[in-house]
């Protein structure tokens, strides 16, 4: 009987310290995120302001400019895809979403989701020259669908 009892205070001590654990870490992770978020915000004001000073419409061809913003999940990169592309000149993304809503037309941010779901070895499998193509076609489906000076979009690692 002394073991069960035992077991149990053990069982129930580790439960609260395990949920306290993951409790400092969900706070953590928010922090940061905010931190994150607000760093973001700044670097996307200092970026406007630059656009402004150099505003891009003296670019004949549209697509001149490629980037990729580089992101791993629950980042805010989705937002910060949303504030790039509200802003003159820039695109964040390809096709707009389809479904049912609050996206419903915000483009697709993320081109190349179909690696996500590749194991590594299909990863490590996949040439360079395929992977270049892959983003040839993602770049191509950013411009096709908005043409702005300056395209881009997210991938997620």
């Amino acid at each position: 009987m002394g073991f069960f009892i035992g077991f149990f205070i053990g069982f129930f001590i580790g439960v609260i310290v395990s949920r306290k654990f993951f409790e400092d870490r969900y706070i953590i992770q928010q922090k940061w995120v905010q931190t994150a978020k607000e760093s973001l915000t700044t670097n996307i004001l200092e970026l406007s302001e630059v656009i402004e000073k150099n505003p891009t419409e003296d670019i004949a061809e549209p697509c001149q400019k490629k980037y990729v913003l580089l992101a791993t999940q629950r980042s805010g990169s989705t937002w910060v895809c949303d504030l790039l592309h509200q802003q003159d000149g820039i695109s964040c993304g390809g096709r707009p979403e389809k479904g049912v809503g609050m996206l419903v037309g915000v483009p697709v941010s993320e081109l190349l989701i179909s690696y996500s779901f590749k194991t590594d070895q299909e990863i490590m499998d996949v040439s360079w020259l395929d992977y270049e193509k892959s983003l040839d076609n993602a770049f191509a489906e950013a411009c096709e669908h908005h043409p702005t000076s300056s395209i881009g979009f997210k991938l997620m690692y």
